[in-house]
């Protein structure tokens, strides 16, 4: 405990290299405000009787995966991040961002593995073993706890921008849900496997 608990606020968003731009990921480092690791949990059945007479117990029948994973964004001033993350969104249809031109406006779903992508959530935390670093510099030194990795991601959602003339001194914010097929996680951090009892 030289650290204290785990902070809240110690979190770093990945998404894709090559949908979107590596200054949307520095951007996220600092205006990504909120987000989750997503809950697990097992969907079981109810068996009675199928070992010892009278006993129901729950069989578990498959690992369910909580979705939408879900990131809010403080918008950054020429709307880049919000741009980058709809031209992902875009890649889902033909015409999914209604054209004016001569595409036309009819939409077609384009194949499922041309837009997904793998994408991870890095919870982060101050580093520990006695170092006393208490300086405004100690945040470029923070630790990686673990990484979360979302396998196969989309966003399905890019929540609206709320606009108001009564909201001078509050910022612009929007919300973005992505899906995934399912997520591991990378306990190198945690060093779970090199203790008594696991593996």
């Amino acid at each position: 405990m030289d650290r204290g608990p785990s902070r809240p606020t110690l979190f770093s968003v990945r998404l894709p290299g090559g949908l979107v731009s590596s200054n949307t990921n520095d951007y996220l480092d600092f205006y990504c405000t909120t987000t989750a690791i997503p809950e697990i949990r097992h969907n079981s059945v109810k068996v009675a009787g199928h070992e010892y007479m009278g006993i129901v117990r729950d069989q578990p029948t498959a690992i369910i995966y909580a979705k939408p994973f879900t990131i809010s964004v403080i918008a950054d001033p020429e709307f880049r991040v919000y741009q980058d993350i709809r031209q992902w969104f875009d890649m889902t249809a033909l015409n999914a961002n209604q054209s004016q031109g001569t595409g036309g406006r009819a939409q077609r779903m384009r194949y499922y593995n041309t837009y997904t992508r793998d994408m991870e959530l890095i919870k982060l935390e101050f580093p520990g073993e006695g170092n006393e670093d208490l300086s405004s510099e100690r945040e470029d030194k923070l630790t990686e706890a673990m990484r979360v990795n979302f396998l196969n991601a989309y966003p399905v959602s890019i929540g609206q921008v709320a606009l108001s003339t009564e909201q001078t001194d509050t910022v612009t914010q929007f919300q973005v849900q992505f899906t995934y097929e399912s997520y591991n996680i990378n306990y190198e951090g945690l060093g779970i496997q090199s203790r008594p009892g696991f593996f």
